[in-house]
């Protein structure tokens, strides 16, 4: 993933909910979700930087300059120069850009 534009909190890629057929139609609004985070392995506790950018939708740089910039939680410091986001702090994190953008 390359990193060519800055990216602002509120251009996160979202992917839109699949459209309802003429047949499927229901009174429930389509509403658009994030990125998925059920294509991460089961029982994952904590992201790697690659799993937040995969999440996120953006580069390695805009994921440091959020966390820098207080947009994204800190990332949590274990062993040596590893760094984990925890997934609660994620999917909070994607909830409150998603009320933004109701």
């Amino acid at each position: 993933m390359s990193c060519k534009k800055k990216t602002s909190q509120f251009e996160l890629n979202f992917q839109a909910a699949p459209a309802a057929s003429s047949a499927d139609v229901s009174d429930e609004p389509v509403r658009e979700r994030p990125a998925a985070l059920h294509g991460l392995p089961e029982g994952v506790t904590y992201l790697t930087v690659r799993q937040v950018m995969q999440v996120l939708s953006v580069c390695r740089t805009t994921v440091w300059r959020w966390e820098k910039d207080g947009i994204l939680p800190e990332a949590r410091r274990f062993t040596g120069r590893t760094r984990r986001w925890h997934i609660d702090e994620i999917r909070a994190f994607l909830a409150r850009v998603a009320e933004g953008r109701q």
